[in-house]
């Protein structure tokens, strides 16, 4: 069984997205600022920019204390089960014992305890498939944040999810729940896919950068591709072919405009590429126009922004 990072799908690509994110991020938890919300589509690579964001949080300020809890649906929703994700998010050793409120004040002196004990006052908490979280979910994060601010620590936390929630904050600036907005939507940001052939030839240069081993200087599509590499091939050489591939595939299903593309697509296109179609003996890849639109529809993209348009139009 392969350990390589394009099988196993365990790799994040820095995109343009995802470095313009970073730099926001960065800046909300530098002032210190309560919340944020990051939305964005479905399939767009919201949970593994989470993944980023954290890793650059913690080569940036590495005693900063930051985790991530998945909003999770429950018959019966209540502060127990809320406050078990909590723990368990945080790595806490015993999440599930005790009552509510027991279970409330551990996660309180777990999360006083980290971020003091290395000398910070500050934590952040991503929180993904945030749209999710109901009104009096938001009231036990505004209790904690009251707690946590009166030992001394800001508690930061960043809500990731899909369009609706950034209809949630409408909602509640229009109903004059300015407690919520003011604690945790202060600032927006939407996160896209690839939006352009010149996003898609640099997502396609990290293949060609990115290597495994770390530091054995084989890039992912040179493993691939190693002869054809060793002749100048590069990955990257057939942004344009992809994006016109996506275009027209949408434009056969009426989708006038991409606007678009959603990563977790796009790393099935390059997935698909690299793994059916690399030829280690060759020097020159059969890869073309007719071979790139295959890949296209296998992907399932074109599937994916239809539905995505169809979305926006239900929602307008």
């Amino acid at each position: 069984m392969s350990t390589h990072p394009i099988e196993t799908a365990k790799y994040i690509l820095p995109t343009a997205a995802v470095r313009s994110l970073y730099d926001a991020t960065r800046e909300w938890v530098e002032a210190r600022c309560p919340g944020a919300i990051i939305w964005g589509y479905q399939r767009m690579g919201k949970t593994r920019a989470i993944r980023h964001l954290r890793l650059g949080l913690r080569c940036e300020w590495p005693d900063l204390f930051t985790f991530e809890m998945p909003c999770r649906s429950y018959r019966i929703s209540g502060e127990g089960n809320f406050f078990s994700d909590l723990l368990a998010a945080a790595e806490h050793a015993i999440p599930d014992s005790g009552s509510p409120a027991q279970k409330r004040n551990r996660l309180i002196e777990f999360l006083v305890d980290k971020a003091t004990s290395t000398g910070e006052d500050r934590l952040v908490l991503f929180i993904d498939d945030a749209q999710r979280l109901t009104e009096i979910q938001f009231e036990w994060l505004m209790d904690i944040h009251t707690d946590l601010d009166k030992r001394g620590v800001a508690f930061i936390v960043l809500l990731v999810g899909q369009p609706e929630l950034a209809k949630r904050k409408e909602a509640y600036c229009k109903t004059g729940q300015m407690q919520i907005v003011g604690r945790f939507m202060v600032h927006s940001r939407r996160f896209m896919g690839l939006t352009s052939a010149r996003e898609v030839q640099q997502c396609l240069k990290e293949y060609d950068t990115a290597e495994f081993p770390q530091g054995s200087g084989c890039s992912f599509s040179r493993h691939y591709f190693p002869r054809a590499w060793n002749q100048g091939w590069r990955l990257a050489d057939h942004a344009q072919d992809f994006w016109e591939a996506i275009r027209l595939e949408a434009e056969g299903k009426k989708i006038d405009k991409v606007d678009e593309v959603p990563m977790a697509y796009f790393t099935r296109m390059v997935g698909i590429l690299l793994t059916k179609y690399g030829e280690k003996a060759v020097s020159d890849p059969e890869i073309n126009a007719a071979r790139i639109k295959d890949i296209v529809r296998r992907s399932n993209c074109i599937e994916a922004l239809v539905a995505k348009t169809l979305s926006e139009g239900n929602s307008k």
